[in-house]
This record gives C-alpha cells, sequence and structure tokens, in this order.
C-alpha cells in the first residue's frame, strides 16, 4: 500500500513541476515583448474649475500623457512627458472647457516599443460664478501750472452681505486697441471690495476692465472714462415770478481748464440764429466762476457762445426756457395770501400755479370748503412745497376735478376731507411728494371721507408719486372711508408711486353696498406696509351683494410689496362673491412674509411671485422716507433683473431706474 502512494506523489508532484516551468516561461515570455502593453482604465475627475486628475492601470518605466480640445485627437494637442506615477494632475485649465486625455507607456532605454494609446478618457472644468456688481466711476482733475490731467477711476464690486472674493489684480484693456495696464489689488483694497485707480488712464477712452483672482478673469465691466479737458458752457434756466409778465433767467456756468480767465470776454445770446444780446463777463463774473442774465423769453429755445478777447470762441451751450403758466393760470407766489385765494367762495380760477418757494395753509382761523374745481400744480416738488397747518381741504356738491400736480406737500392731519355729499369727477396726485404726518404719530389719509350715501369719487389716481406716513397712524394712506360712510369709490388707480410706512394698507371703506369698483395697481413699490393684522389689508373694500359683483375687479400688475409685518392680508372684500375679478401679472412678494386673504375666493398666491432674500438685497436702501436723498429702491438684485429683462418686464415704481 504505501508502494501505491509513494508513486501516486511522485506523479502529482510530477505534475505541478511541469506546469510550474510553464507558468515561468509564459512570465519570461512577457518581458521579452517587443511592445509595452497598452495602460487601461483611464479615467479624469475635475479637480476645480482649473484642474482635472487624470489616472490609469498599467506598467511602464515612464508615462506619456496628450491633453486636447478636440475629441479626435487632431489639433492643439499639449504633451507631457517623464510621468513616473499611475496618475497625473492636469493644472492651469481654462474654466467651463472639455478636455480630453490619452495615455501611452514608453521604455526607459528603448528596447521596448512604447505602448499604444489608451482609449480616450476626457473630463470638464466647472464654472464658477462671476463676482457680481463690478461697476466703475472715472473722474478727471486738471492743471494749468504746470499743464496735467489726471483721470480716476473708482472700481467697486460684490456684495457687502456675501464674502468677497480675493481678487488680486485688474486689468484695464483699451476695447480700441492698445497694451492693457495691470494693477495689483492690495488684500485691504480686495476685503474692502474697491479700489481706485490713475495711473496710465486716459480720459474719454473706454476700457475692458477685468478682475482677476490669480490667473483667472471673474469679474468684467466696461466704462468710458469722463471726457477730457475741453472748455464747457452750461446754462440752467428758472422762471422769473418777480415779473409781470413771468420772465425767465438763465445762470451760465463754465469751466475753462487750460484757458486763462482772464481771457473770456462776452457771452453772446441768440435765439432763431439771431444775435439777441451780448452781456460782458466782469471781472467779478471770472471770479465767480458764472454770471446770471435775466428778462428771457419762457419757453424758448436759446444758444450761448463764450467768446474770449479776440471773439473767438471757447465753448457753447443751448437751452430751452421752462414754459411760464397760460394766460387761464393764476400764478400765487410764496408771498402771496394762498389761504384766502382757495377759501374765497367767489373763486374763479381753477387752476392755480404755486412759483417756487414754501406756501402755508393755516386752518387755525379759516377752513377751505371747495365748491368748484381746483388744480394747485408747479415745475417741481423739489422747488415748491404745500404745507398744510392744523387741518384739510374740505368741499361738497359737484366737483369736476381736484388736482394736485408736482408739489412737495406735507400735511399735519388729511390732505382732503369729505364730510358732506360730494360727486367728484376726478382726484388726482401727480408728480407729487407727500408727506402724511410722517413726523408725528396722528391719522393723516390722501383722501378721507365720512359723507352719507350718495357721494361718489368716480376717479381716484396716483400716478408719479411718493406717498408716505409714520408706522404709527392707524388709518389707510391713499383712501380711508369711516364707518358708517356709504361714499361710492368708483375706480381707482395707482401707477408708477412709492407708498411707504403705514400701519395699516393703501384703501380701507366701512361701505357694504352693492356698488362698483375697479382698483388697477401698477408698477408701484410698497414698503413697511400694514404694520397692524387682524382684518387689516392692502386693499380692503367691503363692498358686497350680487349685482355689481361683476363690475368689480382687481388688477396687481408689475409691482413689489413688503409689509411692516411678516404676515398680513393682501385683500379684503364684503364675501367671497363679492368681486367679479381678481388678477395678478409680475407681482412680488418677500416669501419670509405670509399672505392672507379674507375669503379663498380671491386668493391669488398662485399667482403672486416670491422673493426669498431680504428688502436691502432687493434694494439699493429702502427707507420709512422715500424723499430722503440716500433713499433707493432700485433693484440691485442681478437675479431679479436677469429674470425681469429676459421676459422683458420691470418691476415697481420705474423713476428708480432712471
Amino acid at each position: 500500500m504505501k508502494k501505491i502512494f509513494f508513486s501516486l506523489f511522485c506523479a502529482m508532484a510530477a505534475i505541478v513541476c511541469a506546469v510550474s516551468c510553464r507558468m515561468a516561461e509564459l512570465e519570461t515570455d512577457e518581458v521579452n515583448l517587443s511592445q509595452l502593453l497598452r495602460p487601461v482604465e483611464v479615467s479624469a475627475v475635475s479637480i476645480s474649475s482649473e484642474s482635472i486628475r487624470v489616472s490609469w492601470r498599467g506598467k511602464a518605466d515612464t508615462f506619456e500623457l496628450d491633453r486636447s480640445t478636440l475629441e479626435d485627437m487632431s489639433a492643439d494637442v499639449e504633451t507631457v512627458t517623464d510621468i513616473t506615477e499611475n496618475e497625473y494632475l492636469a493644472a492651469g485649465l481654462e474654466e467651463g472647457v472639455t478636455y480630453y486625455f490619452r495615455v501611452r507607456g514608453i521604455s526607459a532605454d528603448g528596447s521596448v516599443e512604447s505602448s499604444e494609446y489608451s482609449d480616450i478618457a476626457y473630463a470638464r472644468t466647472p464654472v464658477e460664478p462671476l463676482i457680481p456688481n463690478v461697476r466703475a466711476e472715472s473722474s478727471m482733475e486738471y492743471t494749468t501750472d504746470p499743464w496735467s490731467v489726471t483721470c480716476t477711476v473708482v472700481l467697486a464690486w460684490g456684495d457687502p452681505s456675501l464674502d468677497p472674493e480675493v481678487v488680486s489684480s485688474v486689468v484695464f484693456t483699451p476695447t480700441a486697441g492698445g497694451e492693457p495696464l495691470t494693477f495689483e489689488v492690495s488684500s485691504e483694497a480686495a476685503v474692502a471690495q474697491t479700489v481706485t485707480l490713475s495711473e496710465g488712464i486716459q480720459t474719454g477712452t473706454e476700457y475692458n476692465i477685468d478682475l482677476m483672482v490669480g490667473d483667472r478673469r471673474r469679474g468684467n465691466v466696461v466704462h468710458t472714462t469722463v471726457p477730457g479737458p475741453i472748455p464747457s458752457l452750461d446754462a440752467e434756466a428758472v422762471l422769473n415770478f418777480d415779473t409781470v409778465p413771468v420772465s425767465a433767467d438763465v445762470d451760465f456756468t463754465w469751466s475753462l481748464y487750460y484757458v486763462p480767465a482772464g481771457d473770456i470776454a462776452s457771452i453772446v445770446i441768440s435765439t432763431d440764429g439771431y444775435d439777441d444780446r451780448t452781456v460782458e463777463v466782469t471781472d467779478d463774473d471770472k471770479t465767480a466762476g458764472h454770471l446770471t442774465v435775466t428778462d428771457l423769453k419762457p419757453g424758448t429755445a436759446y444758444s450761448a457762445v463764450l467768446k474770449d478777447n479776440d471773439g473767438g470762441e471757447v465753448a457753447s451751450v443751448t437751452f430751452t426756457t421752462p414754459e411760464a403758466p397760460s394766460e387761464e393760470m393764476l400764478v400765487v407766489r410764496p408771498e402771496d395770501d394762498l389761504m384766502a385765494v382757495l377759501s374765497d367762495p367767489d373763486r374763479s380760477d381753477e387752476v392755480i400755479y404755486l412759483a417756487p418757494g414754501e406756501h402755508v395753509l393755516d386752518f387755525e382761523d379759516v377752513e377751505i370748503h371747495l365748491t368748484r374745481g381746483l388744480e394747485l400744480i408747479s415745475d417741481s416738488p423739489a422747488n415748491t412745497t404745500l404745507r398744510l397747518d392744523g387741518g384739510c381741504i374740505a368741499g361738497e356738491g359737484d366737483i369736476d376735478r381736484i388736482v394736485f400736480r408736482n408739489l412737495n406737500i406735507v400735511c399735519s392731519t388729511y390732505l382732503v376731507q369729505m364730510k358732506s355729499v360730494y360727486n367728484i369727477g376726478l382726484y388726482h396726485i401727480d408728480g407729487c411728494i407727500v408727506d402724511l404726518n410722517s413726523a408725528a404719530t396722528g391719522n393723516s389719509t390722501l383722501f378721507n371721507t365720512s359723507s352719507d350715501t350718495g357721494s361718489v369719487l368716480a376717479d381716484f389716481r396716483v400716478s408719479n408719486s411718493l406717498v408716505y406716513a409714520n408706522i404709527g397712524q392707524t388709518q389707510y394712506i391713499v383712501f380711508q372711508a369711516a364707518s358708517g360712510s356709504s361714499a361710492n369709490l368708483r375706480k381707482l388707480t395707482l401707477e408708477n408711486s412709492t407708498f411707504a410706512s403705514c400701519a395699516r394698507g393703501l384703501v380701507y371703506t366701512a361701505c357694504t353696498n352693492d356698488l362698483p369698483c375697479d382698483v388697477s395697481i401698477d408698477h408701484c413699490t410698497m414698503y413697511d406696509i400694514i404694520s397692524q393684522g387682524g382684518s387689516q389689508a392692502l386693499l380692503n373694500i367691503r363692498y358686497n351683494g350680487t349685482e355689481n359683483a361683476g363690475k368689480r375687479s382687481v388688477s396687481l400688475t408689475n409691482s413689489v410689496i413688503y409689509g411692516a409685518n411678516d404676515a398680513f392680508r393682501l385683500l379684503h372684500f364684503g364675501s367671497a362673491t363679492a368681486v367679479g375679478s381678481v388678477s395678478a401679472d409680475n407681482f412680488w412678494y418677500f416669501s419670509s412674509q405670509t399672505l392672507s386673504y379674507g375669503s379663498s375666493g380671491y386668493n391669488i398666491n398662485d399667482r403672486l411671485t416670491s422673493y426669498s432674500d431680504t428688502p436691502a438685497r432687493l434694494w439699493e436702501n429702502p427707507m420709512d422716507n422715500p424723499a430722503d436723498p440716500a433713499a433707493s429702491f432700485r433693484i440691485k438684485d442681478d437675479n431679479v433683473r436677469f429674470t425681469l429683462e429676459s421676459s422683458g418686464l420691470t418691476l415697481g415704481d420705474q423713476r428708480w431706474e432712471e
């Protein structure tokens, strides 16, 4: 038996030996191949916006990697040699570009041929967000002795609410051709996200300005620097109400730059090509840098030429004097008694032009009770103020119109309050700034009424105006109908206006009668509206019944609202069936705030657009007082601007965009 086992063991050993010898023979053959095996399992993975890691399997003394932006590697090939590892980090790439890679093995002594190329692997570098809100402003300074011109550009970027990207340099490239200018940015300027530059920058030149992070272009703006020192003449014309009839004055100012002040002699003023007047420039005028010319014709186009001692032209300007009030208008100057004019029961003038200055209506001993139409107008709210102290304008009966236009109105209480039965065709606030007692906590409204049945305000408009109150008042700032009043507001149009700071909303009427009503809000900006909750609403119109329901409608378009409370009511009607139609298009609200409705029957949340950030992120500088010179409701969120522009839309009071 032992001999049998021994024989079997010997046979098995012989077989194992034969197999081992064969495997050794195969390994020897592989080493002695005439060409290296091609690398396999090649992969490419993006690491950053400028790098891709390439890896593979294979054996060779070194590897050679080809990179191209073309899939077939037919051109634009860059080769990296002497790679000793089975991976390579391709750096310095452009963002947003697809790169293709292939690898082959290389023998160090050349005794074996290089391998065939591997399969092609590819990856795309990601695109990083660009730095937002890049902007540039330029200015120019000059000297005459010695003559020099310095152009300075203040460049700013980013958003204060975001961590700044560390800009390392700024490159100015003239768009018309020329060598670029490169400026290093200090770490302090990079954190502040602003830098002031001047060396080598030319006036009157369009530059393509790139913000660089290392060698990557992360932001851009195109800016044309201010014009060079060309002598200029400017003219500002205003009406002169001290003359009868009203005339015009013009104030001329000049920038001479390289022209000595002593060389200028006169200003020649002409109209329709004819020299009307030559005005000498005195030594005092030269010292002041300006002169005023009086007694020009209102509503007339003029040309003016600044001339030197030899009669040569130094600079010129064209201008048009403002139109004077028509003969149908009564002109009231600040020193006149406007109170006496408006309270006169026999007043025949319906259109009254208020000359620039402050006009005060003092209601301590006298009231203004309108029984006929009235238009109070001026040229600009920046120049003319109408102040109501201790009272308001009242009226009764048939009044075709009450219009306030281009005035800065300051109220201690209501602007207009009707207690008797009236029938007003048009009530219009146009181009005004209206301060509804913002300095105190008392109530104030553009139009307040406590009239009984039968009163009608047919057409109420607010256009191109700023209206604000105080967050402590407890009334609505556009229309307020007291409890028990059944006055009928038939049509309300609010357009291209800004409303701010009120505890309740814009419109309230306690009347529950079956009346028609048409409300339109278009291109309005509404800020800190409705600080009180409960049943208060932006539009709180209690009309009820079904006979006129089809004649009651609300249209909300191209407007944005931010509530003083994080929860407030947008619409309220007498019942779910009290309104015929409610529409909304491009009407924005803040998603951090919850909107509610008097009834689910006119819940329009599905037709509104929500904004997910804060007022400070949407607007440049929102303030409770929109008339403050520092206030700005211009939309600064570039994402919102892109959304609107791509749809051909605009949002809010468009005057903030000017």
